[in-house]
């Protein structure tokens, strides 16, 4: 018997870039961050950072909307879970 329950939650990522270095942090879900190379390299990780932190809690949490982001914190680009 499989007892997971599906979601699908997009959350807002925040990408910086340091130094030729790109990094990426989830506000909504603080355990999920990355690191790398390019922003391509950093939307595959970062969407794999956010699936792991989530398959350890059982509390999903709310995502932030794109109209309430404050894009002054760097490039935002919206990420799909499942």
């Amino acid at each position: 018997m499989n007892n997971q329950t599906e979601f699908s939650m997009t959350y807002p990522v925040f990408i910086h870039e340091e130094g030729g270095m790109f990094w990426a942090n989830v506000p909504d879900v603080p355990s999920a961050f990355t690191s790398g190379n390019t922003v391509e390299e950093i939307i595959v990780k970062i969407k794999e950072a956010i699936e792991l932190a989530l398959s350890t809690t059982l509390t999903v949490p709310a995502a932030t909307q794109f109209s309430e982001v404050d894009a002054k914190e760097g490039l935002v680009w919206m990420v799909g879970c499942h």
